[in-house]
């Protein structure tokens, strides 16, 4: 049996855009507008569309700094409450 040429794999190192100067503030944004929407709303009425809309940034925000609307929801409700130690 011959051996079939293998052509060698690209690397496999991912390659990351450098982190974006305003992405922490993108964030703090997010947590003013989560504290706002969820107080005025609650958390079922408040939509992640909504939620980016106020803070000014896109909806995928939500996922990257938090998972989810949930994840935003619990990181409102902790800073709020204020550190537990």
């Amino acid at each position: 049996m011959t051996a079939i040429p293998v052509a060698p794999l690209a690397s496999t190192a991912t390659r990351h855009a450098p982190p974006r100067a305003d992405g922490e503030a993108s964030r703090q944004r997010l947590m003013q507008a989560g504290l706002q929407l969820f107080a005025q709303q609650g958390f079922a009425q408040t939509s992640i569309r909504e939620l980016a809309q106020v803070a000014g940034v896109n909806v995928a925000a939500i996922s990257y700094y938090f998972g989810d609307k949930a994840g935003l929801y619990r990181s409102v409700f902790f800073q709020s409450a204020g550190d537990p130690d």
